[in-house]
C-alpha cells in the first residue's frame, strides 16, 4: 500500500492505495543500469534549504535498506 498525504484545503486522512498492480505491470522495466541503489526513500515534495550550506534537500519521510 501507498500513503498519499491530502493538503491544500482537503480533509487532513491518509489516502491509501495499492500499487501492487502497477508494480507487476512494470516488473520486467529496468529502470538504473549500472549504478548500486543502496536505499529507496519516501521524501516530502518540496526541498528545503540546508543550514549554512546554501544548498536544499528533500526532507526524508521513510527509507529502506535494498
Amino acid at each position: 500500500m501507498t500513503h498519499v498525504k491530502r493538503t491544500r484545503g482537503q480533509r487532513r486522512e491518509r489516502l491509501m492505495l495499492d500499487a501492487t498492480a502497477l508494480l507487476e505491470e512494470y516488473a520486467e522495466h529496468v529502470w538504473l543500469e549500472r549504478h548500486e541503489v543502496r536505499t529507496l526513500a519516501i521524501c516530502r515534495m518540496g526541498a528545503k534549504p540546508v543550514k549554512n550550506d546554501g544548498d536544499e534537500a528533500y526532507e526524508v519521510v521513510d527509507e529502506v535498506a535494498i
